[in-house]
């Protein structure tokens, strides 16, 4: 008997993320490894959930999510001037380029290079896909277990 998505399920799923063009921006399939997931723990989306309850095992559902229901709107807060010398040398200074910034404990922060402007640069910081509505198409392979 196959079983079915609820609440609290844990599950194993391949996600694939589409843009409004159908560009793949994000799938687990490219390198087969799936996605373990935990409805209720506050990692997805109150929507993507609500999206994903019913599912049976081997199950595939597409749907599309509005930028609120996924990623939000961006924050002006997340834009920040950075001096063009603090770049290694390496780096192509352009708008659409994603750099990676080491913070203070050790983890990277992603940063979109938005505009140039003299010796600064305009970071932002928001999620890539903020302010998008997205395409998911989720493939259930396994529910571990429901509380």
């Amino acid at each position: 008997m196959k079983k079915t998505m609820e609440a609290q399920s844990q599950a194993l799923i391949h996600l694939t993320l589409r843009l409004k063009d159908g560009t793949v921006a994000d799938s687990s399939k490219v390198n087969g490894v799936p996605l373990l997931i935990r409805m209720g723990d506050g990692s997805l989306s109150e929507a993507l959930e609500k999206n994903l309850c019913g599912m049976e095992e081997g199950e595939t559902r597409s749907f599309q999510l509005s930028p609120e229901e996924s990623f939000g709107q961006p924050n002006p807060q997340n834009f920040h001037q950075v001096d063009k010398n603090t770049f290694p040398p390496h780096i192509q200074l352009k708008p659409g380029v994603i750099v990676e910034f080491q913070q203070m404990n050790g983890q990277t922060l992603p940063g979109t290079i938005r505009r140039l402007e003299g010796e600064q640069v305009l970071v932002d910081f928001n999620h890539p896909l903020c302010g998008q509505p997205v395409w998911f198409e989720v493939e259930l392979l396994e529910v571990l277990y429901t509380e």
